[in-house]
């Protein structure tokens, strides 16, 4: 009986939570369209750093595979998000063309290397890792192994390969001048209201500021994980007493 209503409770938390996605993500979409896109993007690109940050410290899924599953279905989400959100900044300049029909920019090879390796980098370890391992499967008690258990390229090769390789190929977007050039270039960046961000006027409306963000949340997070800080004690304390 303890068991069915504890299930109850997490199904009613899941389909709140559910709700509040669908209300989120629709409150972001239309500030977007009829406001102002960076608003859009600014509210989707980060949400799952903070989920990371969360769940890593107060770990409220351990051993409750339904919770576990309904957390990493929603960071899945908003990564995703996240990453079409960069994709579509970073491509579209390439696609628009002046009214003498030239393209406002031009390919970058080292950019798109460094996005590509990173990319690369951070699947592999995803393979290494697998799934669960890679969404705190052994803090949250569904990964059965030591925290050093995985020895397999790259995790051989690269300390923090999975955060490491993702920020390499944030600096590799970053080097493209329309992300991070302080003022808007190529128009890429939607309907630009300037209501309630800077406008065209203030010469700070480009998207200097996006990238840094990912580092910026990608660096604590790392830092978190490093230090193992959460509200518990951390696994190399409990390692030394063993």
């Amino acid at each position: 009986e303890d068991t069915t209503i504890q299930r109850e409770v997490t199904t009613n938390k899941t389909n709140t939570k559910m709700l509040s996605n669908v209300v989120y993500i629709s409150t972001a979409i239309a500030l977007g369209y009829f406001v102002d896109y960076r608003l859009f993007v600014g509210m989707t690109s980060l949400v799952h750093y903070c989920m990371y940050i969360r769940q890593y410290y107060y770990r409220y899924a351990t051993n409750n595979r339904e919770l576990y599953e309904k957390w990493k279905r929603d960071v899945l989400l908003y990564k995703t998000i996240a990453i079409s959100n960069l994709a579509y900044i970073y491509l579209s300049p390439y696609f628009i063309s002046d009214e003498g029909g030239n393209y406002t920019a031009s390919w970058d090879l080292i950019s798109l290397g460094m996005i590509a390796v990173g990319y690369f980098i951070s699947i592999s370890a995803t393979n290494a890792l697998g799934i669960d391992g890679t969404y705190f499967g052994i803090e949250l008690g569904f990964v059965q192994a030591d925290y050093n258990f995985v020895q397999a390229f790259p995790y051989n090769t690269i300390p923090h390969p999975m955060i490491v390789s993702q920020v390499f190929a944030l600096l590799g977007f970053y080097k493209v001048p329309h992300m991070h050039s302080f003022v808007a270039i190529a128009n890429n960046t939607g309907y630009r209201s300037g209501m309630l961000l800077p406008g065209s006027e203030s010469g700070i409306d480009g998207w200097w500021w996006l990238i840094p963000i990912h580092i910026l949340l990608y660096a604590t997070h790392c830092t978190q994980e490093i230090y193992d800080f959460w509200k518990g004690e951390p696994w190399y304390k409990k390692k030394n007493k063993n």
